[in-house]
């Protein structure tokens, strides 16, 4: 992906990692391929993401900047204790 963009528009010098999923049950009730799948993205994707994209930033004349959010749409957490 930051070869093709790179490629067409030039050096990357803005990088906001905005990715997240939030499976809409009970912590109690996920199983592994769901939690993975929110790691996958919530976590590991923006990591590599942003570990990528510094390090064109730190090469000689390169400079830019990161930022990592992560939104809810304004939903309540998904995440909640067992009621068990």
């Amino acid at each position: 992906m930051f070869d093709r963009v790179e490629a067409e528009l030039g050096p990357v010098e803005i990088l906001v990692n905005n990715a997240g999923i939030e499976p809409r049950a009970d912590v109690c009730d996920f199983d592994e391929a769901t939690y993975d799948a929110v790691m996958a993205t919530n976590l590991k994707g923006a990591f590599f993401c942003a570990q990528r994209a510094l390090r064109k930033m730190r090469e000689p004349a390169g400079d830019g900047s990161s930022m990592s959010r992560r939104s809810t749409n304004s939903r309540p957490p998904a995440f909640r204790p067992s009621t068990a």
